[in-house]
């Protein structure tokens, strides 16, 4: 490992202990200012994990590795992505009927980032892609590489797994604990089979649903309540 390998684990460090600061600025904007700032934070997390992917391939092909070595080289993953690809459209038409969403979920610091409409949804979606292929050669590729030199594969596996966690923080708790069970089946399907590409399309897909299932349960009429005070909807 040299010293650029060091420099860009540190940063991954950095990145992963600031996630709960992301939704800062949105918790205490107004409904109307959410949007905005929804779009650009999509936006620049976007471009932010694009260059990080961008730069952490250039760097391993500058070290001399080749692309095989960071699971990117594989008509087997590759397939096995088009086929995982391919179940979209049935992911994204079931079920028909959406409940609408609760107060007990408005209350979630994860329901802030979500998108509300089909606009922001398929900016979402396209950013999902981006985001989705960023990390996995950050979390995945990149620190299950630099930490296997030092510890091993087991370990580096749960050390990456917590890092991701905490990288998503800002999603409460239960988002981080979530996070890092992904984190977990995800990393220890790449060291088995070695590729990345159907960890990159697993990841974006999982995000393109949750961010589907949102928009459409907000579209999803409220249920009035015919007497008493009013109560959440059930989910």
């Amino acid at each position: 490992m040299t010293g650029l390998d060091h420099a860009v684990f540190a940063l991954l460090v950095v990145l992963s202990t600031r996630g709960s600061r992301r939704l800062t600025r949105l918790i205490h904007a107004s409904e109307e200012e959410r949007r905005s700032i929804r779009r650009r934070l999509h936006f620049q997390t976007a471009i932010a994990w694009g260059l990080m992917g961008a730069a952490l391939i250039a760097l391993w092909s500058w070290e001399g590795h080749s692309l095989a070595e960071l699971g990117l080289a594989d008509a087997a993953g590759a397939c096995a992505t088009v086929v995982l690809v391919l179940f979209l459209p049935l992911w994204l038409r079931l079920p028909r009927v959406w409940p609408p969403v609760t107060e007990q979920e408005r209350a979630l610091p994860s329901f802030l980032i979500l998108p509300r409409d089909r606009a922001e949804f398929r900016r979402w979606a396209a950013g999902s892609v981006v985001w989705a292929a960023g990390e996995e050669l950050a979390y995945r590729a990149f620190v299950l590489a630099y930490l296997g030199t030092w510890m091993p594969k087991p370990a580096a596996l749960i050390l990456s797994a917590g890092m991701f966690a905490l990288a998503h923080g800002y999603q409460g708790r239960r988002g981080a604990l979530l996070a890092g069970i992904f984190g977990l089946v995800v990393g220890g399907a790449y060291l088995v089979v070695g590729f990345l590409y159907f960890a990159i399309a697993l990841h974006a897909l999982w995000d393109i649903w949750v961010g589907y299932v949102l928009y459409r349960r907000l579209a999803a009429p409220t249920p009035v309540a015919s007497a008493g005070p009013a109560t959440p909807a059930t989910g």
